[in-house]
């Protein structure tokens, strides 16, 4: 059955093997992965800021979620399933949580950027294309930028 809860410390290193490895799924070059892998490492202090949930079945990792207010702006900063499991439905199931958990902590929007192969499934869950922006990793990349408003 699947499960949600909050990630701790003892996840560390679960967290960042799953989002190193679904990022490599796209086919990024070694350099923009050594790049990501640094720019993006979660740590004791970021669970502690920000709000990031595990989707597990068994106690396994299937992929997790995190949150994080800016400003007062609410951003996803990661969404990662297992990269066996893209395409089977997980998505969905972790989408709806996070939905669920957005309303519950009352948060009425949320933007996110993306790499352009995910935007498709992001727009099929409800997301809207609000821009492009540069990428934190590779300079003139330009990735997509989207929203989400509870409720539409």
């Amino acid at each position: 059955m699947i499960s949600f809860r909050r990630a701790t410390d003892s996840d560390l290193d679960n967290l960042n093997q799953l989002a190193y490895l679904s990022e490599a799924y796209w086919g990024e070059s070694a350099e923009f992965l050594s790049r990501f892998k640094e720019t993006y490492a979660i740590d004791s202090r970021y669970l502690l800021e920000h709000h990031v949930m595990l989707m597990e079945e068994n106690r396994s990792l299937l992929g997790f979620y995190a949150i994080k207010n800016v400003d007062n702006l609410w951003e996803l900063d990661f969404f990662y399933v297992g990269v066996a499991l893209i395409g089977h439905g997980y998505g969905k199931i972790m989408w709806d949580h996070l939905i669920q958990e957005c309303i519950d902590l009352g948060i009425l929007s949320f933007e996110f950027v993306t790499s352009p192969e995910a935007e498709v499934f992001y727009l099929k869950m409800g997301a809207a294309h609000v821009g492009m922006v540069e990428s934190s990793i590779r300079a003139g990349k330009m990735i997509p930028k989207l929203m989400v408003k509870m409720g539409e």
